[in-house]
Parts: C-alpha cells; sequence; structure tokens
C-alpha cells in the first residue's frame, strides 16, 4: 500500500504534459499517482494536449491513466470526475497517506479556490497552483505542516474568491488549436512544476511563486 499520494487535478494543457514526466520520476517509489479531471478528449485536444484522435470522447483521465500504466509500473489512479467538495481530502484519510501533494493545473477560479479549501485542512500537504495564458505564467507554491507556509493565489488575489465559474464547466478561454506558443508554455509549466516535485521527494521543496514570461523563468523563493 502507498505511503504517499500526489493529486494532478486538470490533466489537459499543462497536467497532460506533467503527467508522464512525473510518471518516469516515480518509477521505483510506493507513491499513489492520481489524475483527476472531468472533462472529455474532444478533437481540438489533439493538437496541443497529450491525446490521439482514437481518444475523442474517452475521459482524460482514463485515457492518460491507461497510457501510462502501459509504459510504467507506476501506482496510477483514474478520477475521471470533476470535483465539487472535499473528494481529495476523503481519499487521504481513506488511504491513509503520511504525506500528499495537491497539483492544480486548472482554468477556473471555483475549482482552484475548493483546493486551497482543501489543502487548508489538510496537514503534510504540498499545494502547488498553476495558471498560465499563451505565453506567460505563475505557480504558487505552499506547504501546509504544522502551519501554513506561502502564500495561495487567493492571497494576492483576493477577488478571485467571487468567481462564478462553476468547477463542472469545461474551458472556453483556453486557445485550443494550433496554437505553438501556447503548447510551449504549458510544457515550461510542466517542467516547473516536475522540478518541484523532485524537490519534494528529496525533502528539499522551499514555498514561493514561480513566474514564467516567454522562455524566462524566475522563481521567488520565500524567506
Amino acid at each position: 500500500m502507498a505511503d504517499r499520494g500526489i493529486f494532478i487535478v486538470g490533466v489537459g494543457g499543462t497536467g497532460g504534459l506533467l503527467v508522464p514526466k512525473l510518471a518516469k520520476m516515480l518509477i521505483g517509489t510506493n507513491i499513489d499517482l492520481w489524475l483527476m479531471d472531468g472533462d472529455t478528449v474532444e478533437q481540438k485536444n489533439v493538437e496541443r494536449q497529450p491525446y490521439q484522435d482514437f481518444n475523442t470522447g474517452e475521459k482524460k483521465a482514463t485515457a492518460l491513466a491507461r497510457k501510462v500504466m502501459s509504459c510504467y509500473d507506476v501506482n496510477t489512479i483514474e478520477f475521471p470526475f470533476y470535483l465539487t467538495e472535499n473528494e481529495i481530502r476523503k481519499i487521504i484519510i481513506q488511504k491513509a497517506y503520511s504525506e500528499s501533494v495537491i497539483i492544480g493545473c486548472v482554468d477556473n477560479h471555483s475549482t482552484r479556490i475548493l483546493l486551497e479549501n482543501q489543502f487548508k485542512q489538510q496537514k503534510n500537504c504540498v499545494y502547488i497552483d498553476s495558471a498560465n495564458g499563451e505565453e506567460d505564467g505563475s505557480i504558487f507554491i505552499a506547504k501546509h505542516t504544522d502551519k501554513i507556509q506561502g502564500d495561495l493565489r487567493s492571497d494576492l488575489f483576493p477577488e478571485i474568491k467571487q468567481a462564478k465559474d462553476h468547477p463542472t464547466g469545461t474551458c472556453q478561454a483556453a486557445i485550443e488549436s494550433g496554437n505553438f506558443q501556447q503548447m510551449v508554455t504549458n510544457d515550461l509549466m510542466a517542467n516547473s512544476i516536475a522540478k518541484l516535485v523532485y524537490m519534494w521527494l528529496l525533502n528539499d521543496l522551499k514555498t514561493g511563486v514561480i513566474k514564467i514570461d516567454g522562455f524566462e523563468r524566475i522563481f521567488i523563493t520565500d524567506k
């Protein structure tokens, strides 16, 4: 039975590119890798996300979990549903994970706030919150041990707490087809998150914010 769990919420642009990177990193470890997304693969996803034509109509979490398990010996678990309450916390308690990492690669603030709230309730937990546009993005890194270390996105941008976008909504704002700059930005974000998980595995993860602008990447750590 795995003693730690990593939860990737949103396996589209950034999250989908992140999954195989983490899968390779987790070979030989006793860590569960959860892929959580209620979205269905559409034809327009094929150019920018890690899916093929034959995946059209499948749940993204199901299709990607199958790909990972066919290539790597990693504990991969699909959760092909939208998060609407404390699902992650319930899983952590049920599985008795001693440590957990929540990685948010979502495209709406309602789900982002939901993840923040689950993180606040869960000790021995890391929360990595990713958000990007066509050419820039940011990643917030926070830890919850005896207290929360690091800023959450809503600490700096409290207006997102008032967002009305529903967690079960699909992404309408993302640039879906033929935009290679968007794909490059997603990959930069995914590589940055992979490095953060690697530092977590080494027990050397620092809190702070990573800012990405074009090909420039700056990590602003907390003092």
